[in-house]
């Protein structure tokens, strides 16, 4: 996310720091999730542009429990405070 997010400040992250996060990411490739489990951990990066995910297709939320910390209540609390924070025409289209 790092490199996509800052292209031009790659050489900031140490050479055997970046190696030893991308074997990470390559030992968890290769586990395999349970087969009906549907996660999307989008939403622990943007609160509403996973909405779809969700409603649509069927994905668990990673930040509800047992995956993560949080309540459906906290979630829709959590959602409702983002929206508040949006234009009023975006925040329609978030529903």
């Amino acid at each position: 996310m790092f490199g996509f997010i800052y292209p031009g400040e790659w050489d900031r992250i140490p050479h055997l720091v970046l190696r030893e996060l991308l074997a990470r990411v390559d030992d968890g490739r290769q586990m395999k999730p349970d087969d009906n489990q549907m996660l999307c951990r989008g939403t622990l990066l943007s609160v509403l542009q996973y909405r779809a995910d969700l409603n649509r297709w069927g994905y668990q939320d990673a930040r509800l429990m047992p995956s993560g910390p949080l309540t459906e209540t906290e979630i829709e609390q959590w959602t409702a405070a983002m929206r508040s924070e949006l234009p009023p025409t975006v925040a329609a289209e978030t529903h």
